[in-house]
């Protein structure tokens, strides 16, 4: 296979896994952020009376059948003051938990919400409890989270999707570049060909012209002998006849 077609062929196949790899990114994380929505709809309306009244018991109910339902793993609430942390409510196994809640701060969550992976399908979801407390003071949500089947579903369909268009994309590029390849070869053939036809037909025609040139060569010569010209003029025309025959010679030569 030409080198340079060879080429093509591999930046082909780079182009295509890029593109579909940037673009189920995309989807990917568009998934993610929904199904982050969607959970802390959840937990706060859950949440949310009790939290505004301030009921540790429900609070705990609340968590504990969030971890039966499989919404949560672990989480925490904690009101912020300055650089104040009070926690008002956790789950028995928040394991690390201490090392985020203790860095966040009112204005960290207050247009935003913190989402870290801290395994390949657990996600660590930090978020400002919708109540206020003024500039200084506030409460944050901390929450663990693993995928729930539906979406690691969506995730494997759409990976298995991704596999298969890759795959189908690269086959019908390839082919299409080896077809655009065989005609391209095909074409310079056929323009090689008429070429060669070309320079057959020109040899031909070049060989026919040196006969031409040769037959009446030798009449010109016998003639010359009994012409009554000067010998100067003779030698004259007779250098003249040579050249002529050394350009027919050469001709024969070439396309003979």
């Amino acid at each position: 296979m030409n080198k340079r077609i060879f080429i093509i062929q591999i930046l082909i196949v780079v182009f295509v896994l890029f593109v579909f790899y940037i673009s189920f990114k995309i989807i990917f994380n568009s998934i993610d952020k929904y199904n982050i929505s969607i959970i802390k709809k959840q937990i706060l309306f859950s949440l949310s009376d009790d939290i505004a009244e301030g009921n540790l018991f429900k609070l705990g109910y609340i968590f504990s059948k969030l971890k039966k339902e499989n919404i949560i793993s672990s989480g925490l609430i904690v009101e912020i003051k300055g650089n104040e942390h009070k926690i008002i409510h956790q789950t028995l196994d928040v394991d690390k938990f201490y090392e985020y809640h203790s860095n966040i701060s009112c204005n960290l969550i207050e247009d935003r919400d913190i989402v870290r992976k801290v395994k390949a399908n657990e996600t660590i979801l930090v978020t400002k409890l919708p109540y206020n407390f003024g500039k200084e003071k506030c409460q944050a949500l901390l929450i663990k989270y693993s995928q729930s089947k539906e979406i690691k579903n969506i995730y494997f369909k759409g990976m298995v999707i991704f596999l298969f268009l890759t795959l189908v994309s690269i086959c019908v590029l390839l082919i299409l570049s080896d077809i655009f390849h065989k005609r391209l070869l095909n074409f310079n053939l056929e323009k090689q060909r008429l070429l060669y036809e070309k320079d057959v037909a020109f040899g031909n025609l070049a060989v026919q012209v040196a006969h031409d040139i040769r037959s009446p060569l030798a009449a010109l010569e016998s003639g010359l002998k009994d012409a009554q010209v000067t010998q100067g003029n003779k030698e004259l025309i007779n250098n003249a006849l040579k050249r002529i025959n050394s350009i027919a010679e050469d001709l024969l030569d070439k396309y003979r």
